[in-house]
């Protein structure tokens, strides 16, 4: 059984742990070095794709780490934990102190001036004590506005502390990297990204899951009016390419815009980036009625369908292609179909351009009959909502801040002591403390001495 003595100890060594800075440069490195790999490793694409680039072996090993999607992985948040943490107890663990520093700033003055200090100053003045005190209050008054003075025997003690925000300044970047996580973890949770391809004319109102095919629902619907590309004539590659979007809410437009790449459409906290393009076979599909020989025709592009009006019956489009070769002879374009019913699939077939009537062996209802084919531009857009980015960009805030205090704020801290000499005159004392800007603030405290001893000489009633 441990003591509670040993308990103590061993909570402290944990403590102190938690708060090193080697835990944390440890837990940076690791962090920085996942990045890299977040950044090496194509994110959130579907299993195609990585077996398509990284081959079997490779693809397998990737999704059973999870760094197909590194920055939502258990590790990759464990490690934002872990710097979490140690920020935290790291500050708690100094902060006292340093609060206490701020509220009992050094007031009283040395027993004993360090003479050889580099920030010390010492001249003897002509003058008397009670106006020499005056003049020395309204000058300290009008260079630093709020001082503490006292009187000690004959001695005349003034204490003045400038830049005290500067001892803040690690604590505030503390808090905006923890902000900055917090930002960080409620996009993961409660944002998205997601993938949406349309055709002009066409109207969505979700998007794809890129990774695992999930289909977003969306709080209003997007509809793309046109899009165009702009390529180069030497090359024949894509210049520019853009969209002119319109945003529908209860099926009236409510904003348009016209977007390119790294000028997105925003609305209701959902942005939307031009992102790719492509083209796509577009097929003409006609369903005849056996019965009464009526027709249904409609354009349908690769996972879209043909509805049967007043029926729960659907064809749907799943794939084509250009020719077939089989059975020792060119089929030429080919379809691939799935008859669905309550989206459940009944059955699936192929339909040739070349054979209308080719469909009759399957002894439906309705006669499916493939009569075209022509490529349709679509344009691809990548859609996120991310509620953590005001969180963000209040973290940067807070680290701008922090490195404002930290490195732009000098701490300084100046005793003035002013006592009798003899024979008509003043001993003018001045001493400084400070950690950063020394070879400057050496400088500030010969000015000030030199500044306050004239302004003693100028005085009333001087000897």
């Amino acid at each position: 059984m441990v003591s509670p003595q040993k308990e103590l100890v061993m909570v402290k060594r944990a403590l102190d742990y938690l708060s090193s800075l080697r835990l944390t440069i440890f837990l940076l490195i690791l962090i920085s070095g996942a990045s890299l790999l977040g950044t090496l490793i194509v994110q959130n694409k579907s299993p195609q794709e990585y077996l398509e680039i990284y081959g079997p072996t490779v693809s397998t090993l990737l999704w059973v780490t999870g760094a197909i999607d590194l920055y939502h992985s258990w590790y990759f948040q464990l490690l934002l934990g872990l710097l979490s943490l140690n920020l935290i107890v790291c500050s708690l663990d100094r902060l006292p102190r340093t609060w206490r520093r701020l509220r009992n700033e050094q007031k009283q003055f040395p027993a004993h001036l360090p003479e050889k200090s580099r920030f010390y100053d010492r001249r003897e003045v002509p003058a008397s004590l009670e106006p020499a005190t005056a003049a020395l209050t309204q000058t300290l008054q009008k260079k630093f506005s709020h001082f503490q003075s006292r009187s000690v025997e004959k001695d005349q003690l003034f204490f003045v502390a400038r830049g005290s925000l500067s001892l803040l300044g690690p604590y505030f970047t503390h808090l905006s990297i923890l902000v900055i996580i917090t930002g960080a973890l409620i996009g993961s949770f409660f944002g998205f990204k997601g993938w949406l391809p349309l055709f002009v004319g066409e109207v969505s109102d979700q998007v794809r899951n890129p990774r695992t095919g999930e289909k977003i629902p969306l709080p209003f619907s997007i509809r793309c009016d046109d899009f165009q590309v702009e390529m180069y004539e030497a090359s024949n590659q894509p210049k520019d390419y853009k969209s002119r979007l319109a945003v529908l809410q209860d099926g009236k437009e409510v904003m348009q815009k016209e977007i390119e790449v790294n000028h997105p459409l925003r609305y209701r906290g959902i942005s939307f980036y031009q992102a790719s393009y492509g083209s796509d076979p577009v097929v003409r599909l006609v369903a005849v009625k056996v019965a009464d020989g009526a027709t249904l025709g409609s354009d349908v592009a690769l996972g879209q369908a043909l509805s049967i009006a007043g029926t729960d019956l659907s064809y749907a489009l799943v794939d084509y292609q250009s020719n077939l070769v089989g059975m020792g002879m060119d089929m030429g374009p080919t379809i691939t179909v799935e008859k669905r019913q309550d989206d459940q699939t009944l059955q699936s077939f192929k339909l040739f351009q070349r054979f209308p009537n080719f469909d009759r062996e399957r002894r439906d209802q309705y006669l499916l009959q493939f009569h075209s084919v022509s490529e349709k531009k679509w344009t691809g857009l990548q859609v996120a909502k991310d509620p953590g980015v005001p969180v963000i960009w209040a973290g940067c805030g807070l680290m701008m801040l922090g490195i404002y205090f930290s490195f732009f704020i000098f701490h300084r801290r100046i005793w003035v002591r002013l006592r009798p000499a003899g024979e008509g005159k003043l001993t003018l004392e001045i001493f400084g403390q400070t950690r950063k800007a020394e070879g400057m603030f050496e400088k500030q405290i010969k000015i000030l001495g030199q500044t306050l001893a004239q302004e003693i000489k100028a005085s009333p009633g001087r000897g």
